[in-house]
């Protein structure tokens, strides 16, 4: 029987240490700061606006305060719906820079593993490992589909 090589290694350790993170925080930081300034500027709008309904509403009739209340509920709404799109945002951005980075880091360990002639190489980071590298194999999904009567 032929032993196989296997080896592992804290993936998210050896991002963290690559050279390149540090501009990709700064970057990502910036990218925050810029969607966080636009929400501070909308939740000040709300505090205003709120303010002013709190303090002139007992001088208003009916039909201003419905108007009044209807913006408030709007801008509330715009800033939880801003919320939400800058929270998505901001994870497409960093999984945008951080892809190279994956990438590079992935290409290094498929190397050592080829030179150091490693089968399959798991990602130790967490407690559910996952494959970073294996041998090129055959695929059996068609013949286990097949096996299953699945066309």
């Amino acid at each position: 029987m032929n032993a196989q090589k296997t080896a592992h290694i804290d993936f998210d350790s050896l991002i963290s240490v690559m050279p390149q993170m540090d501009s990709i925080k700064k970057v990502s930081q910036e990218f925050y700061k810029t969607l966080e300034t636009q929400l501070v500027s909308m939740n000040n709008e709300y505090q205003q606006k709120l303010a002013d309904y709190t303090a002139n509403e007992k001088n208003w009739t009916d039909l201003i305060k419905g108007i009044k209340k209807k913006e408030l509920e709007e801008l509330g709404n715009r800033i939880q719906e801003f919320q939400y799109q800058a929270q998505a945002e901001i994870e497409k951005k960093n999984a945008e820079l951080a892809k190279p980075l994956y990438e590079k880091a992935k290409k290094a360990i498929a190397d050592v593993a080829k030179e150091k002639g490693y089968k399959l190489v798991l990602d130790s980071s967490d407690a559910v490992s996952a494959v970073l590298y294996s041998e090129p194999t055959d695929d059996i999904f068609n013949l286990v589909k097949a096996k299953m009567g699945i066309k």
